[in-house]
């Protein structure tokens, strides 16, 4: 049933160690496992930010490998009171439901870099901000990458409370799983679309040192023309400089 590809003894004994270890520097610390810093989120109502359908609470993610995965999976498929070719039968039916999920979503987040930290923490909050998350607290980033894809493809949709909170209803009805994951996608799209541009103009603007007061008249002119701060200064010193070139020529 195990593949003799890997040293699941050592795998075993090198998880208990870290856990071991985790335990030690939770008691010595408050400090989350993170070695980054996430935004924290209120939580304004009662209702469960959890994304419907899922538990992983029987889940510690000590090592960022895919050893520990996979001995985490060997140990729950384990834990089950039945027989091994029940077990293999919950494995194939496991992987069937995941091949299906694929094909219907095989790039959900194509449209953000997720090789980027600050992209995958953004993408986590908006996530639990529309009751899309779990109680499984990432190791790293790239695990919290893992669990985002992981999370989105065994999401049932939103629950009744939920639903009624994001306001989401399809003609009145509760959506399904294919409709709560559709209007998900394309709120976060719309919501990473808007992100950039707010950057991209406060980039364009703070980038370049200028007096508060020459940054008020800049944006006024940018409202008032609707043509970029950027556009707008490269065309005062083109004009500038052709002006200086004209003095100097005559």
């Amino acid at each position: 049933m195990y593949s003799g590809n890997v040293d699941f003894e050592g795998i075993g004994k090198r998880q208990k160690q870290n856990a071991d270890e985790h335990e030690e520097s939770k008691k010595g610390s408050n400090s989350q496992e993170f070695c980054f810093d996430l935004p924290l989120i209120s939580d304004d109502t009662h209702v469960s930010r959890h994304a419907h359908g899922i538990n992983f609470e029987n889940f510690i993610p000590v090592n960022d490998s895919k050893e520990s995965y996979l001995l985490s999976i060997m140990k729950e498929v384990d834990s089950f009171g039945c027989d091994n070719n029940a077990k293999i039968t919950i494995i194939n039916e496991t992987y069937h439901s995941w091949v299906k999920v694929f094909h219907q979503y095989p790039a959900p987040f194509s449209w953000i870099n997720l090789d980027e930290d600050e992209n995958v923490f953004w993408l986590w909050n908006y996530m639990r901000k529309n009751y899309i998350s779990c109680d499984v607290l990432p190791a790293t980033s790239k695990q919290m990458k893992d669990f985002i894809v992981a999370i989105f493809d065994c999401w049932a949709g939103w629950s009744a409370e939920q639903a009624s909170i994001m306001n989401v209803d399809v003609n009145g009805f509760q959506p399904d799983m294919a409709q709560s994951k559709e209007i998900f996608l394309a709120r976060a799209h719309n919501s990473w679309i808007q992100k950039r541009h707010r950057e991209k103009k406060t980039k364009d603007i703070s980038g370049i040192k200028l007096t508060a007061q020459s940054k008020k008249k800049l944006l006024a002119l940018h409202n008032a023309t609707g043509v970029e701060p950027n556009v707008l200064l490269k065309s005062f010193i083109d004009d500038a400089y052709k002006k200086m070139k004209s003095e100097n020529n005559g």
